[in-house]
């Protein structure tokens, strides 16, 4: 978790695509439903942004926010939060 200047912090959060892969060489009947998976990876990453998000929140103690993007990139998902 980073925060740059006073009103922007960005989470960032990693997820492993070998796992997918490494099961869909060892039961290729699957691979029909690649994209599926590869979706949910990237579902459960957001929420992991988010929970991060909440619990930073909770901490400091900030009352409001203005603003959320959630960047999809090859193996990690970014969060940037504008907060007041």
């Amino acid at each position: 978790m980073k925060k740059i200047k006073k009103n922007t912090i960005i989470i960032e959060n990693l997820f492993n695509n070998k796992i997918i892969n490494h099961i869909l060489k060892k039961y290729p009947e699957m691979s029909s439903g690649r994209k599926r998976y590869l979706e949910k990876e990237y579902n459960i990453s957001e929420d992991i942004c988010l929970s991060k998000l909440s619990t930073f929140i909770r901490k400091n103690k900030i009352k409001n926010i203005q603003s959320i993007s959630i960047k999809r990139l090859k193996n990690k998902t970014v969060l940037r939060a504008k907060i007041k």
